[in-house]
């Protein structure tokens, strides 16, 4: 891009509380004020470097050249909450893109970067003549994902016992992960999308505390996820649905749907809903808008608001804003 143009994202508010009974991932929430006003329905339709979180595949069906998204939020001023992605169309057939996120504080700290490819069936198609002509309809992506967790260096953490020994754990992890995706036009209406999040992974703990009572040094896996999307898209209307399959036991199955309408193409009006689909909990209301400015030189910059109602915990709703530059 020849300029380079500063944007001072305002800053939202984001809930997220680690617990047995959430059933919410740091690592997954839902980036993006669009995607969260959509109640994360977002596998079939994400087309921005957002696509890093929901499905890589959909950097393939970047508008632009160069896109250029920033999202951040703070939970009620004590965790701050960090997105910033960069896609780049390298031709008709391959994208790039790279990113990252970030949320902690002292207490727990987590951060994921990405760094992701796509290509549309025209290139198998052109590789091989013979494949069959539906190709051309779909695209796959790909992210190779680090993890890096740090936690226990907060000082009001500390537990002093009567031998003057410190129970307070500390330590970190390092780990991998790989997601696949696709996207595919069913019809000139129709889209679906699947997300294969972590198919491949391992994390690395090393922990320690002064009473030798932390875990020490292990590996386990990380949360996998296989989330199906479907899309209807008429004219300036989308509804869109997901199903997020889980593959662990502490973890719940969940349903998510959303709704856009798009007014002269450069106003949407977006709602959305989503729970754990056979426990019903875990309920979350959203609605949001959107706006499409196009400034000088052929930059466009779409701008997101979103707000999330969360039925359990009170008080704990989202307001969120996001970016999205291209050009």
């Amino acid at each position: 891009m020849k300029k380079i143009i500063g944007l001072l994202i305002l800053i939202s508010i984001y809930f997220v509380l680690i617990s047995e009974e959430s059933n919410i991932d740091p690592n997954f929430y839902d980036y993006g004020a669009r995607a969260m006003a959509m109640g994360g329905a977002f596998t079939a339709i994400s087309n921005t470097p957002v696509s890093l979180v929901w499905n890589p595949a959909g950097l393939s069906n970047l508008n632009k050249s160069h896109n250029l998204t920033f999202d951040n939020s703070s939970f009620l001023n004590l965790i701050s909450y960090n997105f910033f992605g960069y896609g780049c169309k390298l031709n008709e057939n391959f994208s790039v893109a790279s990113g990252g996120t970030y949320s902690g504080d002292d207490a727990l700290s987590e951060m994921t970067i990405y760094f992701s490819g796509a290509f549309n069936g025209n290139y198998l198609l052109e590789k091989f003549p013979r494949f069959p002509p539906f190709l051309k309809r779909i695209s796959f992506g790909m992210n190779v994902k680090y993890f890096g967790l740090f936690f226990g260096n907060n000082p009001d953490g500390e537990y002093i016992d009567e031998n003057g020994l410190n129970h307070q754990v500390k330590g970190s992890a390092n780990g991998f992960g790989i997601d696949l995706g696709m996207q595919a036009d069913l019809s000139d209406v129709q889209k679906i999308g699947l997300m294969w999040r972590n198919p491949i992974n391992n994390i690395w703990w090393k922990s320690e505390n002064e009473v030798g009572t932390a875990l020490g040094d292990y590996s386990e896996s990380y949360l996998a996820h296989l989330v199906f999307g479907y899309a209807f898209l008429k004219k300036d209307f989308i509804f869109s649905i997901d199903y997020d399959k889980s593959f662990h036991s502490d973890t719940e199955d969940e349903i998510k749907t959303g709704f856009e309408y798009t007014l002269f193409k450069i106003f949407s009006l977006r709602t959305g809903y989503s729970q754990e689909l056979f426990t019903s909990e875990n309920k979350k209301l959203s609605f949001g808008t959107g706006f499409k400015l196009n400034i000088i030189n052929n930059i466009t910059i779409d701008l997101d608001l979103a707000y999330q109602i969360f039925y359990v915990w009170e008080k704990h709703n989202v307001l969120r804003i996001s970016c999205n530059l291209m050009k």
